[in-house]
Order: C-alpha cells, then sequence, then structure tokens
C-alpha cells in the first residue's frame, strides 16, 4: 500500500501540473488588464497573504483527525460523536458569523477566527473526552468564519473601498480556486513530513496550524482596514425571509437538495476515508494530497473546458455520473483487498 500511495500521488501530480499549466495560460490571456493594474494586484496581495494562511492552517487539519482519535484510545463511534458535534456546530452557531461579521466588524470577526481556530486545535493536546468536544465546537464555528468573514471582507474592499469593477470578483475567486488546491496538496505533504517522516505524531499538523494562524491574524491587524455591514437585520427575520424564497422557488430548492446531498457525501467522505484505508498503514498526508490534486484536476478541467468548448453547464456534469459505477465496484474490490497479507 506504501508503494501505491506514493506512485498513485506522482502521477496524479504529473497530470495534475500539465493540465494546471494550460489552464493558468489560458487565464493570463484573458485575464490581461486585469492582471496589469497593479493596484488590484497589490490589492488581491493583501488579501492572499492573510486568507491563504488560514486555508493552510485549515488543510494541515484534514490528514489526521481521525488518526489522532485512534491513537486516543476512543471508538469509531465516539469520533463519529465529535465530528458531528463539529458540523453542527458550524450550521447552528455559525450561521450568526454573517449578522455578528455586519454588526462588529468583518476585519474584527476574522481576528477572533484566528484565535478561536487557534484555540481548537490546542485543545487537541488534550485526551479529554468533554476537551475534544469543546474544540470541536469551536472548530466548526471557526470554519464557518472562515469561508464567509474572510470573503464578505474582500467584497465589500473591492467594490466599496477600491471600486473595483464587479465582473473583476470572479477573477481573484478563480485566483483563489486555483491555489487552494495547491495550498491543500502542499498542506498534506507538510502534515505527513511532520508525523510520519519526522515521527511526531497525528498531533504535530495541528500545532504546526496555530503558527499559520497567529500570523494570519497580525497581518491582518497590520494591514486591513475595517468594514461593517450596511443593514442591521434580526436573526429571525433573515431566517424566515430565507425560508420563504425556498418555498416561493423550485430552482432554489432543488439547487439546496443537490448541495445538500453532495455535502452530506463529502461529509461521510471525510469521516470514513482513515478507517477505510487503515489496514494498508498508507501515508494518510499523501493520500489526502492525492485527494486534493484529483479535485485541483477536476477544477482545471471544468476551467479548460469551459472556455474551449460552448456546452452548457449541466452537460459537464453529466460525464462524472457514468464513471459512478465503475467507482463504487472498485471500491468494493478495493475494501476486499485490504488485508495484512495483501498489503505491500
Amino acid at each position: 500500500m506504501m508503494v501505491i500511495t506514493y506512485v498513485a500521488f506522482a502521477i496524479l501530480s504529473t497530470v495534475c501540473m500539465i493540465i494546471t499549466a494550460y489552464t493558468w495560460r489560458a487565464y493570463q490571456a484573458s485575464a490581461a488588464t486585469v492582471i496589469n493594474n497593479p493596484n488590484f494586484t497589490k490589492f488581491q496581495r493583501q488579501y492572499f497573504s492573510a486568507y491563504f494562511l488560514a486555508l493552510i492552517a485549515d488543510w494541515l487539519q484534514g490528514p489526521y483527525l481521525y488518526q489522532l482519535y485512534r491513537e486516543y484510545g476512543f471508538e469509531q463511534a465516539q469520533i463519529a460523536v465529535l465530528y458531528a458535534v463539529g458540523f453542527a456546530s458550524a450550521v447552528i452557531l455559525g450561521t450568526w458569523a454573517p449578522l455578528v461579521a455586519d454588526k462588529y466588524g468583518r476585519r474584527n470577526l476574522c481576528i477572533v477566527f484566528t484565535v478561536i481556530y487557534s484555540i481548537a486545535c490546542f485543545m487537541k493536546l488534550s485526551r479529554s473526552y468533554g476537551v475534544l468536544l469543546l474544540g470541536k465546537m469551536f472548530g466548526g464555528v471557526a470554519t464557518s468564519l472562515l469561508f464567509s468573514s474572510y470573503e464578505a471582507w474582500y467584497i465589500h474592499e473591492h467594490v466599496e473601498t477600491h471600486d473595483f469593477p464587479k465582473e473583476w470578483i470572479a477573477e481573484t475567486m478563480k485566483k483563489i480556486s486555483l491555489w487552494n488546491g495547491f495550498l491543500a496538496i502542499i498542506s498534506g505533504i507538510m502534515a505527513n513530513s511532520l508525523a510520519e517522516w519526522l515521527e511526531l505524531g497525528p498531533i504535530a499538523p495541528f500545532i504546526m496550524a496555530i503558527p499559520c494562524l497567529l500570523v494570519s491574524g497580525i497581518v491582518i491587524m497590520g494591514t486591513w482596514a475595517e468594514n461593517y455591514g450596511t443593514q442591521q437585520m434580526k436573526f429571525k427575520t433573515i431566517c424566515i425571509a430565507g425560508l420563504r424564497e425556498i418555498g416561493d422557488s423550485r430552482k432554489i430548492l432543488l439547487l439546496g437538495a443537490i448541495q445538500s446531498t453532495f455535502e452530506s457525501v463529502l461529509s461521510l467522505i471525510v469521516f470514513l476515508w482513515t478507517p477505510v484505508l487503515a489496514p494498508g498503514h498508507p501515508s494518510l498526508g499523501i493520500v489526502f494530497s492525492s485527494f486534493m490534486v484529483c479535485i485541483t484536476i477536476g477544477t482545471s478541467l471544468h476551467e479548460l473546458l469551459s472556455k474551449h468548448y460552448n456546452y452548457s453547464f449541466l452537460y459537464y456534469h453529466q460525464f462524472p455520473w457514468l464513471f459512478l459505477p465503475a467507482v463504487f465496484v472498485l471500491c468494493l474490490h478495493t475494501r476486499t483487498m485490504l488485508t495484512p497479507d495483501s498489503v505491500f
């Protein structure tokens, strides 16, 4: 299994670099005006310098979370509760994040995120189940802040403060999508280096995430200006308006159902991939990076195809369904092969 892990990662990485090179070349050709604007480039770098550090800290925690809980002696059912608490806190408590950011400042909430997530990482040092539960609650809230407050701050500064064209927001999001994949891959390798190559154990990537978060907070305090929301609405009013919008629009209802189903499957994969592969004793950080390489390949392929071929959005998303039966069969067959006598 160890040999297969590294060979697969090498092959996937080579394919990823080739496809991404074509994608980046196409992006530079289509966004020449935006790239040549020095003020916009400076603003992007100001945002990326803090946001990318936060993303690295988040990705570092992916490969060895389940392994850490197993090392502490918890059973799968107990670990499932820990994961569920993290997901639930992100939904329940994280829903308040946009309202709090609008009232108290998005910059301030990004700084709060770095503190909360650092505490959540520090709590991983404890073997107490109660402390770990509290840490997962903090982590869930922090995850919601990461994917709401940072982006809200950027959009406000882009439109209101710097008065850049709204169309340029898409260019920034494309860069983030591309770099996010590379940061996830690098984070997986870093986590593997700390936990396995340096033999520091599964707790090491969580400790490494703390300085990344603290530096992100320092960058925010030193370079970001504060901004607030223009409308102050009650939480109840927003929830009622959102539910009414879902009920009135069939498209929004279907989109929400599809997205919820996808996220549910993704959450199951996040929880199960480590125990499924555990009999083969693979390098978890390299396996995680391989997953991220595949995501980056998919993102780059979608970008290339959508630019060069004038097909509808739904046309491209029919192809993954053609591969699903083969993937399921392969997973079942591979699961039966993962025994101590068959793994090398």
